[in-house]
Parts: C-alpha cells; structure tokens; sequence
C-alpha cells in the first residue's frame, strides 16, 4: 500500500508510485537516492533494403501503406469516405480545465526559493466581445514579448471565460515586470489585432488598462485564496489550452509518496492527524483525505510547508539545473 502527499490531500492507494510524481521530464529513484532525465524512445521504422527505392520514396510508400485500405481491414473497420474525413478534420478539439493538476503546479511553484522572494499574480482582460482566437494570439504576442524584453522565464497562466462571456486571463510568475510596460504591450497588440481583422468591439489604446497586478509576497493563504477564486469555479469548455506553463515550472514535481504510515518520513504527518478533522472519500481505487478543513475552533487547517520540504529540495535541484550553463542527466542527492 503506499500513500501520495499532494497540495493538500492525502491518497491511499493500494499500488506503489515512485517516491516523486508529477514531473514531466524528471524520476527519482530511491535506491541510488538520485533524479534521472527521463529518456525518450523514439519509434525505429526499417528502411528498405531495395537499392532501386531511395528514402524519401520509401516515406511515401509508408503514408501510402497507413492510408490504404489494407490497413483498415486489418483493424476490422471500413475506410472513411471522403466527406466523413473532412467532417472529422474540422471537429474542434474541447479542452477543460484540469483543477487539480493546476493547483498541484502552483504548490510546487511556490515552493521555489526565488517564488517565495517574490511571486506575482496578473489579470489580464479584453474589451467586451473580443473574440477567443485573436485574444489567445495577443497574449501568445505578449508572452513573446515580456520573455525577450522584460526578463519573463517562469510562469503559468490558465484561462478564464467572463460573465459578459469575454475570456482573460490569469498569470502566476517569480519574475518582476514593470505592469504598465506589460500593459502597454497588450494594448498594442489588442490594437493589430483589430486593425488587421476589423473587429467590432469599443476599444481606445490610450484608455486601456486591462493588465492588474497583485504581489503575494510569500504568503501562501493568499495564493490558496487566489486560486479558489479563479480556479475552482472554471467549469467552462475551451477550444484552446485552458491552462499551460514554462518548461522550467512543467519539470517540477508535484506529489511526494511514502511506502506506509510506518515510515519515519511519514512519522509528522501521522502525528499531525490525530489532532486535525479530515474529509475522506472511498473509491474502488483509492481512499482520498482532504486536510484543508474546517477544525472545531472554527479555523481552517493548512498542511505546514515543512511536510514538503524533499519535494520542495528537489524542485530546487531541478529549477537549477533548468538554466544551468552545464546541464546534468543524473543529479545524485547525497
């Protein structure tokens, strides 16, 4: 049985996880006590041996040999017709928000040294009526922008659909920007955009001020209410990536597990749960406790941030090596 500690939330499950998850390019491995690169294997298709076929006709023989019909037998289903191929071509992809991922990504962030120096939270809005695909190509300027001038490298945002129905959106950085240099970068952009495709909206440069910035300055409360605001209630279907962050925030790892409550690592949090309310949740997969609830002095609990202090040294190490001239595969902790 093992357990996974997460940004507030406890999971017992019944199968053994690596002692990190959540990292999209990292694994830890306990028995040599070191962070390993994962490696990607890259699917080997043979060349033919034919001297007369060269390598560029072979890759068109097999597009050919997947497109033909052939191949649909063999997996028992008749070729698409043509119309049925372009109706599946231009059938958007709907993409919702993933709350829990998001809010695990934020913990993690957190937990750097620098975020906890300093960590920003913006809002940036559009004139009523601004349409979702020029507004995802004006932030996607933007970023662009704040990454080569204004020194922009960690970061994430999600998206957020207004009750006017106007999307805008939210973005969490360690990174200090000047907010009206941040300001006047989206105003011009929201500005080509209206130019280039004549949209209707009410919209003056000189006026905008669409960008607001708030500081969290080390205090965790006000991130937890920050996303409860902002995240929680994100229930809409977009047809763009609700939520994406910097490679450098992506690598971090966002869970901690431990073999069973015995384990000397695990020893303060038992301790700790003798004298707190929890909420637990059964499934046929595993047993959920909630931690962040309500005690009987009418306060609520926060898991202390020294329970994530291994995850939060080996983000560190990770962080680290993310912009290090030398970068390292295997980085051994000990």
């Amino acid at each position: 049985m093992g357990i996974i500690l997460k940004e507030n939330n406890l999971i017992h499950t019944k199968i053994r996880h690596e002692k990190f998850l959540g990292s999209s390019r990292y694994r830890f491995d306990k028995g040599t006590n070191t962070i390993y690169l994962k490696e990607k294997l890259s699917p080997v298709i043979p060349l033919a041996k034919n001297e007369d076929i060269e390598e560029k006709d072979f890759s068109y023989e097999m597009k050919d040999y997947f497109k033909s019909d052939s191949l649909m037998g063999a997996f028992n289903r008749e070729p698409l017709e043509p119309k049925q191929e372009e109706t599946k071509k231009t059938k958007k992809t709907e993409y919702k928000l993933n709350k829990k991922k998001v809010r695990e990504k934020c913990s993690a962030f957190f937990g750097l040294k620098q975020s906890r120096k300093f960590l920003a939270f913006y809002s940036i809005s559009f004139p009523m009526g601004f349409p979702d695909d020029y507004a995802f190509k004006c932030f996607n300027t933007v970023l662009t922008r704040l990454r080569k001038n204004c020194g922009l490298r960690s970061y994430l945002w999600i998206t957020e659909r207004q009750k006017n129905g106007t999307i805008h959106f939210h973005m969490l950085t360690n990174n200090f920007m000047y907010v009206r240099k941040f300001n006047y970068y989206m105003a011009k952009a929201i500005e080509t955009q209206i130019d280039k495709h004549n949209i209707d909206v009410n919209f003056d440069m000189l006026k905008y001020n669409g960008v607001d910035v708030r500081h969290v300055n080390n205090n965790k409360k006000a991130l937890n209410c920050y996303l409860t605001k902002y995240v929680s209630k994100n229930t809409i279907i977009f047809y763009r990536l609700p939520y994406h962050s910097s490679h450098d925030i992506s690598e971090l790892f966002t869970a901690e597990t431990f073999v069973n409550t015995d384990s000397s690592d695990f020893a303060p949090i038992k301790e700790a749960l003798k004298h707190i309310t929890t909420f637990v949740v059964d499934n046929e997969y595993c047993t959920i406790e909630y931690l962040c609830q309500k005690q009987e002095n009418g306060k609520y609990f926060n898991p202390p941030d020294e329970w994530y202090w291994l995850r939060d040294f080996c983000n560190e190490q990770i962080y680290k090596n993310h912009y290090a001239k030398v970068k390292f595969k295997n980085m051994p902790l000990s």
